[in-house]
Parts: structure tokens; C-alpha cells; sequence
């Protein structure tokens, strides 16, 4: 099974003082995770450091090949149909991530 890593799996992943740590670290995934741009960029300022998010994608761990500008149209369109919920683009990436790959599960 394909998985979406969303940034609290990430910061959980790396992150011993987070309450998930053990229960990220343990389970038992397939690479590559997939990911995106701004899933990165919160992991890595939650963590204070990009290094472990980078490893990942260089050591095929994780993939974060998820085109914004080709999406850019149905993310407006989840972001305006939820405003009331106050998403952010995170959100709307990582909701578009299950939309193309339907079978795959969000950490």
C-alpha cells in the first residue's frame, strides 16, 4: 500500500519528544512516501531542521514530485469550498494527493 505523509507523521517520525514517535517509528511502510512541497516546509519548521526530510528524498524514501501549478485550479476549488473550516494549503495538497492516488492512506 501506497502512503501520503502528511506533516505530523513527519514531525512525529523525527521528532523523540513528540507523544506519536513510537507509533511513527513503528510502523511497518513501503517507500517511497509521497508527499508535497508545503507538507515539507511545515515538517521542517516544526522540526527546526530540513536535513532528516531531505535524506529521505534523496535516499528514495520519500517522493515530493506533486506539480502546484498543474493543480493550482482544484486546490481554489477545495479552499473555497471549506473556507468555513479555515484550511490551509497543506491541507488542500495533501486532500488533492488522496484524490490522485485514491488507494493510498494519509499518515
Amino acid at each position: 500500500m501506497q502512503h501520503i505523509a502528511d506533516t505530523g507523521f513527519l514531525v512525529a517520525y523525527w521528532s523523540q519528544r513528540d507523544e506519536h514517535h513510537q507509533w511513527a517509528r513503528g510502523l511497518a511502510l513501503r517507500p517511497p512516501l509521497i508527499t508535497c512541497a508545503p507538507v515539507l516546509t511545515e515538517a521542517a519548521y516544526l522540526l527546526g531542521q530540513e536535513e532528516p526530510l531531505l535524506q529521505m528524498l534523496e535516499d528514495g524514501d520519500m517522493t515530493s514530485t506533486f506539480d502546484l501549478d498543474a493543480n493550482a485550479v482544484r486546490l481554489m476549488q477545495w479552499l473555497s469550498k471549506y473556507a468555513d473550516a479555515n484550511p490551509g494549503l497543506t491541507d488542500a495538497c495533501v486532500v488533492r494527493l488522496a484524490e490522485l492516488y485514491p488507494r493510498a492512506e494519509i499518515l
